[in-house]
C-alpha cells in the first residue's frame, strides 16, 4: 500500500452543501447561453428555457452529465507514449500561458513577450524532469492576427516532446488549424482520439455568460475528443459574490454547466474540472495570484473533483512579486505544497511573476 499525504478543507457535508448551492444556481438563476443550437439541444434534454438567452438546468441534467463523463484522461507525448494519467491522486506540474511580458534572462529587464520566448520556455520545460506538461508561457507580440495560436503550438511541439495545453482566443477556424496540427503530430485524427497529445484550456465570460465562441470551442472539443478544461474565473466582490463560499458555488455551477453542454454534445468525451477564484485587489485592481483565497478555492475544487470522479486543473507556483525574490519563493512554495497535497491533477502557472502579467 502506498501512503499519500493529503490535505482537505471540506467534510462530506461541506461537499454536499457546495454541490447543492451550485445546482441551485443552475436550476434557479440559470445562465445565458449565447449559442442557438446548444440552447435547442439543452431544451430537448430537459432544460427550462427563460427569456432570450436564459437557460435553467435541473439537477438531473447535472447527474446525467456526471454519469457519462470520462473519469480518467490519459495524455500522450509527441511520440505517442502515455505520459500523464489524470486520475485520483496523480499530480503533474507545468507552466502557464500567454504572458504579455517576459523578465529577460540576459538583461534582467521586463519587456514585451515574443515568439522566441515560447520556443525557449518549451526547451527549458523539455529539459526539466520536474515539469510534466507545457503551455505557451508567452503571448508573442511579434505574431499578429490569427497566426498566434498555431505559431505558439508549432513552437512548443518543435522544442519539446511533452504534452501541450493550448489556449484558444481566436475564431473556430483557428482552433481547427491548431487541431489539424495536433492530429498530424499524432499521426491521424483517429490516432489523436486514441492517444491525445494536447488539451484545450478554454474560458468564458463570468458570471453566467457562456459566449458563442466559448460554446463553439466546447462543442468542437467534444466532437473531436480533445480533452477540455472549461473553467470559470471569478473575482469575489467583482464578478462573483463577496464571500469565498459564494464565489466557489458560482464557479462550480459554471463548470458543471459546461460539463452538461459538453456531454450533451458527445457523451463520454474527456472533460477536466476546475476554476480560478481569488479576491480582486481593490487597491491595485489586480487579480492577486499569491493570495491565500486562491489556495483555499483550489483545495475545495480538488475535493469537489474527487467527489465527481473528474480530473481537476489548478494553479500553483505563481506570485505577485515582480522579480524572483523572497516573496516569490514563499508564494511559490506554499502554493505548490497546497496544490500537491490537494491532489490537483494538472498544476499550472509554474514560474509566473507579477500577478500573471
Amino acid at each position: 500500500m502506498t501512503l499519500q499525504p493529503a490535505l482537505t478543507l471540506l467534510d462530506d457535508q461541506g461537499i454536499q452543501r457546495l454541490h447543492s448551492a451550485a445546482t441551485e444556481i443552475l436550476d434557479g438563476t440559470g445562465l445565458n447561453v449565447h449559442h442557438p443550437d446548444m440552447r435547442r439541444r439543452l431544451a430537448a434534454a430537459g432544460a427550462k428555457m427563460g427569456e432570450e438567452l436564459r437557460v435553467r438546468m435541473p439537477p438531473e441534467m447535472v447527474d446525467r452529465a456526471l454519469e457519462t463523463a470520462a473519469g480518467n484522461v490519459v495524455l500522450h507525448d509527441r511520440a505517442g507514449r502515455p505520459s500523464m494519467t489524470l486520475s485520483s491522486g496523480r499530480i503533474y506540474f507545468g507552466t502557464g500561458s500567454d504572458l504579455v511580458y517576459t523578465l529577460d534572462a540576459e538583461t534582467g529587464q521586463r519587456r514585451p513577450s515574443v515568439l522566441r520566448d515560447v520556443e525557449r520556455s518549451a526547451r527549458l520545460c523539455d529539459a526539466l524532469e520536474e515539469l510534466d506538461f507545457l503551455m505557451s508561457f508567452a503571448l508573442p507580440g511579434d505574431v499578429t492576427g490569427e497566426d498566434v495560436e498555431p505559431q505558439q503550438y508549432y513552437a512548443m511541439v518543435s522544442n519539446s516532446t511533452k504534452p501541450v495545453i493550448m489556449t484558444s482566443f481566436s475564431g473556430l477556424d483557428v482552433l481547427e488549424r491548431q487541431h489539424a496540427m495536433a492530429c498530424a503530430v499524432a499521426g491521424s485524427d483517429d490516432a489523436f482520439r486514441r492517444c491525445p497529445n494536447t488539451i484545450l484550456y478554454s474560458q468564458f465570460v463570468s458570471p453566467l455568460q457562456h459566449d458563442r465562441l466559448a460554446v463553439e470551442r466546447l462543442m468542437f472539443c467534444a466532437d473531436h475528443e480533445v480533452p477540455l478544461i472549461y473553467v470559470a474565473t471569478i473575482m469575489p466582490g467583482a464578478s462573483g459574490p463577496i464571500t469565498l463560499a459564494g464565489s466557489l458555488a458560482l464557479a462550480v455551477a459554471e463548470c458543471l454547466a459546461g460539463l452538461v453542454m459538453h456531454q450533451l454534445q458527445h457523451p463520454g468525451a474527456p472533460f477536466i474540472f476546475g476554476g480560478c477564484v481569488s479576491q480582486l485587489d481593490m487597491r491595485t485592481m489586480l487579480y492577486p495570484y499569491g493570495s491565500p483565497e486562491w489556495r483555499l478555492s483550489d483545495l475545495a475544487l480538488a475535493e469537489l473533483a474527487r467527489h465527481y470522479g473528474l480530473p481537476v486543473f489548478g494553479t500553483a507556483s505563481a506570485t505577485d512579486s515582480k522579480k524572483v525574490d523572497a516573496q516569490a519563493g514563499a508564494e511559490y512554495a506554499s502554493s505548490l505544497l497546497v496544490a500537491a497535497m490537494a491532489g490537483t491533477n494538472l498544476i499550472h502557472d509554474v514560474g509566473y511573476l507579477d500577478s500573471g502579467l
